[in-house]
């Protein structure tokens, strides 16, 4: 969000600092109404849905997911794209295996389904229930803190392959 910067009175301003002309402020300060707005009306939703699909194009993937952090610590399914209605309930836990979407918010890394970090069993569970060859869960960041994460999966991609499509995470600035 951009918020104008203080003005310092000229007293206490350092003779290194540059003057800032009376339009320029006035620029910044409609930037900051402009962008709290925009903060205001826009359809996170929307966003998300948008976001993954980018992301599922941008590997050649059909299906994911997005689940943001709630204010309690849970995380909440906010997008999902190119799964059925009848897939909402299932995904609401990730397939009842939610603490894979938590370990990779945690590492701050892509965690690849299947893949060494991943039980076998637990792995082909998931595979199955997502019906999916492979999954890549990608952590949100914004700065340091963990947002969400972003699920990819395919049924014809193996992740753990392509490890160099997200090398790190999905961070917001």
């Amino acid at each position: 969000m951009i918020r104008p910067r203080k003005q310092v009175a000229s007293g206490g301003r350092s003779p290194a600092a540059p003057r800032r002309s009376a339009s320029t402020g006035t620029l910044i300060e409609k930037l900051s109404l402009l962008s709290d707005a925009l903060a205001r009306s826009l359809d996170l939703e929307r966003v998300l849905c948008e976001v993954l699909s980018c992301c599922l194009s941008a590997v050649g993937a059909r299906q994911g997911a997005a689940y943001l952090m709630e204010a309690d610590a849970r995380l909440s399914l906010r997008a999902r794209v190119g799964y059925p209605d009848s897939a909402k309930q299932a995904l609401a836990d990730f397939f009842g295996h939610d603490h894979l979407l938590r370990a990779a918010m945690s590492r701050q890394e892509p965690l690849a389904v299947p893949s060494p970090q991943v039980a076998a069993r637990q792995a082909a569970e998931l595979q199955a229930r997502a019906r999916a060859k492979s999954l890549l869960l990608v952590p949100l960041v914004l700065g340091k803190e963990p947002l969400g994460v972003l699920v990819l999966a395919s049924s014809k991609l193996n992740f753990p392959e392509n490890s160099g499509l997200f090398d790190k995470v999905v961070r917001l600035q």
